[in-house]
């Protein structure tokens, strides 16, 4: 059985092998290196334009991505910018064909090369002869092959694929030079020969081993018994070695190989693109102002493909990085006659049968000798290749380290883009009883001017016209509505509808918007320095633990369960809008994100809010004293938002919103209406005309107030309707 394993293993080594002559990473950076650079940094552009707004240094940080999207842009459309690049491209697709992956196969007449520009080239030994057949000019190996045929090699920049350039030419010169029988490099102490014909014994683990030239048996020395068993369990926990080994031999050829660089490289070059234009559309219409919340998603989703497409290539080429300097380096060398055994490449003593492991360790010296090529290589060419490395464990852990930092290259883009894909997805929320809200496109400017009532509404009245200044209403806790006119300085206007409205000051601060009465008589109020709180004694206070709230913008508020605050808030002006649960004396919590216009039932364990769902903003309700279990009440093309509860709490009313056009950006099309909903499935339109301004409606027993814009007499003016469901 071990006569069959040997002679097995001779025929594998006598077979013509092959070596990559170009690895192939050159061509793989000619192509991708620009694209991926780029892919990255306007992925990275992106996140910052998105996400500085929620950050520290947020202007800063939006700035520089904006002007990574900007150069981006110019990249892909400016005439001047786009054609140099893509010249440039164009340039290094050209080099990179021409130092594409190839193979050198070599044989026992000559080498042939296999992929690459030379595909096909052959030449034999005596044609490779040095000086005439081989010789250095210009920074480049040139051959000599059959036909006359010559094969320029230029040196490349790159180590590797230098070494194996080199590597083929020590070859060459080892091969023409000295023929097929290069002879021993000394013959050391303490070999086994036959007493019969003087031929070296493989050590092996038995009593006896036959000459395979003589068949005179000899006996085997106990202490050399001894070493090749311990060679042999020392090989047996170095088995993943040997494994590694067996695979770089039998590893990526070069139309594999090119397949990979090219595939991958042009791969980067469209994502690249693709990644371009998607960023610099964010240039243009914010993600988050466009409705299209943590689409810095996006940017992470496309960095992590860049990097896993990155660390696949040089994954799969770094087998081949590290075959020339394995073989060549420590390839055992092949006996003169047919017949002996192997010779170690540092003691040229014979090995053992090395099997089907493609590595065997020498029991005189201790060297490690790949055992599954034949390159018949003088020993002085062995020595100059492994010289690089004492032992092939170093080739190997650095093949090992190219693997791992290639792996973890491509785990990092993976895990890239599950948090880019996780950030865009939006978390479900059940939606079996959300009503489908007709969208009517059209013309948001007000052509009637009055606000009419649809089938549903026992009647629509103007109970006010309060002037220029935008309002906020709310309704009094002993009965009847008050409006809080912004200004500087606010005025307020006593019971909308009693009588002729007259706007009186306010004690309210400069700047300050009303948002929500409190069940103790305080008001919640916005100020340009956050939420503050009026108590009825007129002393003005923020709400909550210092630094209660961690957004600095605070968009509106609302009275929450347990005296509570439940608070709209953003980072800035283009952050997200969050929900945040504030209690007094605490710490503001996130209730939900990607909403605004919180609105609790009076009960306190129903909230009502407009969250973005898909590319819309919908109802939602939570039906838990909690805050959680969210479940969407609305759904269609167009916007609903401010909703509002009856006093009973049994049902909804709400206003539906303009839609900006995806292509015109200042194009808004859609009517903005008050909505009733019934939790039950069911809703109906209130209103239709003149347009309702987007402020939160109030629902008291005498029925729904809601303000509108509307232009008389040349000038904008706000006017108060009372809305009473039919």
């Amino acid at each position: 059985m071990g006569e069959a394993r040997s002679d097995k293993g001779a025929a594998e080594r006598r077979r013509p092998q092959r070596f990559p002559l170009l690895v192939g990473l050159r061509a793989f950076r000619l192509i991708a290196v620009w694209p991926a650079w780029a892919m990255l940094a306007i992925a990275a552009s992106q996140v910052a334009w998105l996400v500085a707004p929620d950050l520290p240094w947020g202007k800063p940080l939006r700035m520089i991505g904006f002007t990574g999207l900007a150069l981006g842009l110019g990249a892909a459309i400016l005439p001047w910018v786009m054609l140099p690049a893509l010249w440039k491209g164009a340039s290094s697709l050209r080099r990179a064909i021409a130092v594409r992956a190839c193979d050198v196969v070599i044989g026992p007449e000559g080498l042939r090369v296999e992929g690459g520009p030379a595909h096909g080239f052959t030449a034999t030994w005596k044609s490779l002869a040095p000086p005439e057949g081989m010789r250095r000019a210009n920074g480049a190996l040139v051959l000599r092959g059959d036909g006359g045929r010559w094969l320029e090699l230029p040196l490349p920049p790159d180590e590797d694929e230098r070494a194996s350039i080199e590597a083929l030419e020590a070859t060459i010169g080892a091969r023409a030079s000295a023929g097929l029988a290069p002879a021993p490099r000394r013959d050391p102490a303490g070999i086994l020969r036959c007493p019969g014909c003087g031929a070296a014994l493989p050590p092996a683990d038995a009593a006896e081993l036959a000459c395979r030239h003589c068949a005179t048996r000899v006996a085997m020395p106990a202490d050399l018994v001894a070493k090749v068993r311990a060679a042999a369990s020392v090989s047996a926990s170095k088995r993943g070695e040997e494994r590694l080994v067996a695979s770089l031999v039998r590893g990526l050829g070069a139309r594999a190989a090119n397949a990979v660089v090219f595939v991958g490289g042009l791969a980067l070059v469209v994502l690249a693109s693709m990644t371009v234009i998607v960023g610099a559309a964010f240039a243009f219409v914010d993600g988050r102002e466009a409705g299209v919340p943590r689409a810095e998603g996006i940017g992470v989703a496309a960095a992590g493909v860049c990097l896993a497409l990155l660390g696949l290539v040089h994954r799969l080429l770094a087998d081949r990085r590290a075959l020339r300097l394995i073989t060549v380096g420590f390839a055992a060398i092949e006996p003169a006659r047919e017949g002996d055994p192997m010779t170690c490449r540092a003691c040229g003593a014979p090995l053992g049968d090395p099997g089907d492991s493609a590595v065997c360790r020498c029991v005189y010296c201790g060297a490690t000798n790949v055992a599954v090529v034949d390159l018949r290589l003088e020993a002085a060419v062995i020595e100059r290749f492994g010289a690089r490395a004492p032992d092939p464990a170093a080739v190997i852990a650095a093949c090992r380290a190219r693997r791992r930092r290639a792996g973890a290259m491509g785990v990092l883009g993976l895990a890239a883009i599950a948090i880019g894909i996780a950030s865009l997805h939006t978390a479900a929320i059940p939606a079996a009883r959300a009503v489908e809200i007709p969208f009517r496109p059209g013309a948001v400017a007000p052509k009637e001017p009055r606000i009419l009532p649809s089938a549903r509404a026992r009647s629509v009245t103007r109970v006010a016209v309060l002037g220029e200044a935008r309002a906020e209403l709310a309704a009094r806790e002993a009965g009847g509505v008050d409006a809080y006119l912004a200004g500087d300085p606010p005025r307020v206007v006593r019971r909308v509808g009693d009588g002729p409205a007259r706007p009186e000051p306010s004690d309210l601060p400069a700047g300050a918007r009303f948002v929500a009465p409190l069940p103790d008589g305080s008001l919640a109020i916005v100020t340009p320095d956050g939420l503050r709180v009026r108590a009825p004694g007129g002393s003005l206070s923020p709400f909550g633990a210092p630094g209660a709230i961690a957004d600095p913008i605070v968009v509106d508020a609302a009275a929450g369960p347990e005296g509570s605050l439940l608070v709209t808030t953003r980072a800035s002006s283009e952050g997200h809008l969050r929900v945040r649960r504030v209690p007094s004396g605490g710490v503001g919590a996130i209730v939900i994100e990607d909403a605004m216009s919180p609105a609790p039932s009076l009960g306190g364990d129903r909230l009502a809010a407009s969250r973005f769902i898909g590319d819309r903003f919908q109802i939602v309700v939570s039906r838990a004293p909690a805050l959680g279990a969210i479940e969407q009440v609305t759904r269609g093309k167009g916007h609903a938002a401010f909703p509002v509860w009856s006093p009973d709490g049994k049902r909804l009313a709400f206003l539906t919103r303009p839609v900006r056009d995806a292509i015109h950006f200042s194009k808004y099309e859609g009517e903005t209406s008050l909505w009733l909903l019934d939790l039950d499935g069911h809703a109906d339109e209130l209103t239709h005309g003149a347009p309702l301004a987007l402020a939160r409606p109030v629902w008291t027993a005498e029925g729904i107030w809601v303000t509108a814009r509307q232009l008389e007499g040349g000038a904008w003016v706000t006017t108060v309707w009372r809305v009473v469901p039919g």
